[in-house]
């Protein structure tokens, strides 16, 4: 499907791969090309610029591939780099090029998403009743062409609600030593194999919309630990930090790659009087939370759960999860 209007980019498509073979190169128009992981595509020289990416047609995270984990091809999803890697070429090729052309494999939802958005950035015409189109894509590229960014280091990831403080998720039977020491690097949850000795001497935060993964990532790791995580306090629990109080904060790429949203590390310890916790309703000092009534909470909410002749082995991880808006 093409568009057309004036001046500079005056026309956007999105096609197959087999189809964007077949079109004829000019020097005035460039290419997306969005291909799987581990492969290009074979295009005709001749283009005005092509931009390559590698990432594939899916919108939510696999929580059982986790990043560098070698024994699974985990799905490379669309990332915030990547949206910002077509900012910058479309910046860049603005005054240059007429057009863009872009294509996936089957010229459906990666490639129709990103010329919808292109559509939507300069003018021009599109068909929006179209709603095949991958909306993880297009919405990281809206997000990314926000001016509202968080900056670390030279690290850079929109917040798209931005409120004031990172978090922390851990388990429920952590909490009287969280109390009494803070938050310590090297002192938290390992996420698993891809990220063995990865947090070594780090402390792991997330921003609030990576939250609910690692909360489901706990919940899980929690049901394969133990027969009773609940008795055992192996219950997901998020701890917030204010933004004010962390320093050298640095982007944790495996924890951004597998979540989809940013997720830090930092090198410092975070006074209990810092902290918060999250009990189901309010956010509490970590002073004043009783974390074996959270654990009678969530063992009164598993017996409901469970017939009068089972075992109690049910985890609500989401139980103490906070609702964001």
């Amino acid at each position: 499907m093409q568009s057309e209007t004036g001046a500079g980019y005056n026309s956007v498509s999105y096609h197959s791969e087999e189809e964007m073979k077949g079109l004829r190169p000019s020097p005035l128009y460039g290419v997306i090309s969005i291909t799987d992981p581990g492969r290009t595509a074979n295009l005709p020289e001749g283009w005005g610029s092509i931009l390559r990416l590698q990432f594939d047609d899916v919108e939510e995270p696999d929580p059982y591939k986790p990043y560098g984990d070698p024994y699974a091809r985990s799905s490379r999803l669309p990332a915030a780099q990547d949206a910002r890697e077509i900012l910058q070429w479309l910046k860049a090729n603005h005054r240059k090029l007429a057009g863009v052309y872009v294509h996936c494999w089957g010229g459906v939802s990666r490639s129709a998403a990103v010329a919808k958005f292109i559509a939507e950035k300069y003018g021009i015409p599109f068909d929006h009743s179209y709603d095949k189109y991958n909306t993880l894509v297009y919405d990281l590229l809206k997000q990314e062409d926000s001016d509202t960014r968080l900056s670390y280091k030279g690290a850079t990831y929109r917040r798209a609600y931005a409120d004031d403080y990172l978090y922390h998720i851990t388990y429920v039977g952590s909490l009287p030593a969280i109390a009494a020491q803070g938050l310590r690097p090297g002192s938290g949850i390992s996420f698993g194999k891809g990220y063995q000795g990865h947090s070594s001497g780090k402390l792991f935060l997330a921003e609030w919309d990576g939250v609910g993964f690692w909360v489901d990532r706990l919940g899980q790791m929690a049901e394969n630990r133990s027969d009773t995580p609940v008795q055992d306090g192996l219950i997901p629990v998020v701890v917030r930090v204010p933004d004010g109080v962390v320093s050298d904060v640095e982007e944790d790429t495996p924890g951004t790659h597998d979540s989809n949203a940013g997720a830090w590390t930092i090198t410092q310890t975070v006074p209990p009087s810092k902290l918060e916790v999250y009990d189901g309703a309010t956010w509490l000092p970590i002073a004043s939370v009783d974390h074996q009534q959270l654990i009678d909470e969530a063992y009164e909410a598993a017996e409901k759960e469970m017939e009068d002749d089972e075992e109690l082995v049910y985890l609500n991880a989401s139980q103490f999860e906070p609702a964001f808006s």
